[in-house]
């Protein structure tokens, strides 16, 4: 675990080229929390990560559902929510609403509620809805701390957000306040190693896939660099670009199977591919033999490395109400 990385220098320069010193210089707070609220009002950064594929989204279908075009949300609803009525949901850091919309859908869903503490993306979320007259649909500019919901919840969906959380058994003890009886936390998140800090023996390894990779999908977004080697990020470069990020991941899995019933968990990789494609996954958009050939071979590469582990960096999990 090293304080500074010489990565941090690497990423500080690229996005300052890809997203300009304005961004950076928003980093420059007294505020933990304005920083955190800075990243994630940055609605449409301009990024090159492994989610931005939609191979990449087809296979976590795949892996959660059993099907590359069945999304999670009409899997929950069809497997654990078909025999009930007026449905509540609330989604914690719901960012642009997508998840959301798509619980939507279902018309025994009455009300849900998406909250998050950046403002931007929920303006985003709101014409979602509007354009689809998703009257059941709200958003709201508020912390999970601060929430209070008016009624007993049936389903909690924290979708890439409980890892921004520091206390996850009192953040967990409050969830399962606000559930009804037999209600549920979904969750789609990163459960791995805090802050990043993966250990050597795991960068060696990232380092020889990278390597693997043609040079030509290995070019940095918005510039003609090969991204050549990958660092675990420093502390002080994690605390200050988002203080919230991964800050006790690790204890995600262990407090759920402590404070829930566990109906099921899916291991969705992320081990690999999370950090072999950060700043690179846009040169598999164009789904060009060579890209196509290649990320078959991440994924394979990704399955055979977390076949033997309990929990992959990225979790899918059902949980019930105790």
């Amino acid at each position: 675990m090293g304080f500074i990385s010489a990565g941090d220098f690497t990423d500080l320069f690229y996005k300052i080229n890809g997203r300009g010193i304005k961004f950076i210089a928003g980093k420059i707070s007294l505020h933990a929390a304005s920083r955190t609220r800075n990243t994630w009002n940055d609605v449409h950064n301009n990024s090159s990560n492994w989610w931005i594929l939609e191979a990449v989204r087809k296979r976590w279908n795949k892996l959660i559902t059993g099907k590359e075009e069945l999304e999670y949300e009409d899997y929950v609803a069809a497997k654990y929510l078909t025999d009930k009525k007026n449905i509540v949901i609330l989604s914690v850091g719901c960012g642009e609403g997508d998840h959301e919309i798509a619980f939507s859908r279902h018309l025994n869903i009455t009300g849900i509620k998406g909250i998050d503490i950046a403002e931007r993306p929920l303006v985003v979320a709101r014409q979602k809805a509007a354009q689809l007259n998703a009257q059941h649909v709200n958003f709201e500019n508020i912390s999970f701390e601060k929430f209070v919901p008016k009624e007993p919840l049936d389903v909690i969906l924290f979708h890439s957000s409980l890892h921004h959380f520091k206390n996850i058994p009192t953040i967990l003890a409050k969830a399962n306040n606000m559930l009804a009886d037999n209600g549920l936390v979904i969750i789609h998140e990163y459960a791995g190693p805090d802050r990043f800090q993966f250990g050597k023996e795991r960068k060696d390894m990232l380092n020889k896939v990278l390597k693997s990779i043609p040079a030509n999908l290995r070019l940095r977004l918005n510039s003609g660099s090969i991204k050549k080697k990958i660092y675990e990020p420093g502390i002080l470069r994690m605390y200050i670009a988002d203080p919230s990020e991964a800050c006790n991941s690790s204890v995600i899995m262990q407090c759920l199977n402590r404070q829930f019933n566990v109906l099921e968990e899916k291991k969705i990789g992320g081990d690999i591919l999370h950090f072999v494609l950060k700043d690179i996954a846009h040169n598999f958009l164009s789904n060009s033999p060579e890209a196509v050939i290649t990320l078959q071979r991440l994924f394979k590469t990704e399955d055979d490395y977390i076949a033997s582990k309990k929990y992959s960096d990225f979790m899918f999990g059902i949980y019930q109400k105790k």
